[in-house]
């Protein structure tokens, strides 16, 4: 039987789960997903999350890849939709795609978001946004918050949080991530390079690559690298990560923060 790679973007209320990863004994969002993906392909089937969540933590766009049947890739939807109609009502896709070979939700991800809510009024304490915040009731110390993020300010090198053998992206990498973001690969290159994920070296190599070498890329077509070369604008850091979700590169390499 072929199998192809798909991503599912998922969202979960995990007030009733201990995490995302699989446990002995307790219930979890992975030990859920893996069930109905069992039910749908007819096999055990592994479900790699884009990261790991703690018990009681919800996610807006959780990346999960795992391998699926040839009939599914002629219209995922169909597959977001039977999956919604077996997963719990706790759990729901918002997205499936089909990937390319070898695609993997943790080590593709160039990215992840987490947002931590703290209410501050005492409307927190309401059974509408207890599950979903802190309900602190009271206001912030400003100052002391002030003095903590001091030490997050100017340069930093995490080379050492970089996987072992990680590299810059390749070609392909670059042009599907310029053609998922609808920006050229000129505005793609200047942004990464101000983020300090890449360096001048390699931002004058991305620059050179043309929307219409993007698209040829990664199957796209003329029509498509028309749209790429008129999104001319560079999009914010923000944009480049939607909630939880990533971005994703090629499998050939994982990009890693750059420092002088």
């Amino acid at each position: 039987m072929t199998s192809r790679s798909y991503l599912a973007v998922i969202q979960y209320d995990g007030g009733s789960f201990a995490g995302w990863q699989r446990q002995p004994v307790n219930r979890t969002v992975q030990a859920e997903f893996e069930a109905v993906l069992e039910r749908l392909m007819g096999r055990r089937t592994p479900a790699t999350g884009a990261g790991r969540t703690d018990t009681g933590v919800h996610a807006l766009g959780q990346g999960v890849s795992f391998l699926g049947g040839e009939r599914w890739a002629v219209d995922p939807s169909e597959l977001r939709r039977a999956l919604n109609a077996l997963l719990p009502r706790e759990i729901w896709v918002q997205q499936v795609h089909l990937m390319r070979p070898g695609f993997d939700a943790r080590r593709s991800a160039m990215a992840r978001r987490y947002r931590y809510l703290i209410g501050t009024d005492d409307r927190a304490a309401s059974p509408f946004r207890r599950p979903y915040e802190w309900a602190l009731g009271r206001a912030l110390e400003s100052s002391a918050l002030e003095s903590a993020a001091a030490a997050l300010t100017g340069e930093h090198d995490f080379r050492g949080l970089a996987a072992v053998g990680s590299g810059g992206l390749t070609e392909y990498a670059f042009a599907a991530l310029a053609c998922d973001l609808m920006v050229t690969p000129a505005a793609l290159a200047y942004r990464l390079l101000q983020l300090r994920l890449i360096d001048a070296g390699a931002c004058d190599r991305y620059k050179a690559i043309t929307a219409s070498k993007a698209a040829s890329v990664v199957g796209r077509g003329a029509e498509f690298a028309q749209r790429v070369a008129r999104a001319s604008t560079p999009r914010p850091p923000g944009l480049l990560v939607r909630d939880t979700y990533a971005a994703y590169e090629s499998g050939a390499a994982t990009l890693r923060p750059y420092a002088n």
